[in-house]
């Protein structure tokens, strides 16, 4: 299992969403921990 660090300026910036939106993007980081690579994702360049 991997570790997922949020940044405290994004962590305030979901906060910020709808619930069910704030839901939702919990559960999708909560997937990387277990796959950091889900297919279909593309690697980021110059980031």
């Amino acid at each position: 299992m991997y570790k997922i660090v949020v940044e405290h300026k994004a962590a305030k910036e979901i906060e910020s969403l709808p619930k069910e939106i704030i839901k939702h993007i919990i559960g999708e980081i909560r997937g990387l921990q277990l796959n950091p690579r889900p297919k279909g994702s593309k690697k980021l360049v110059g980031v």
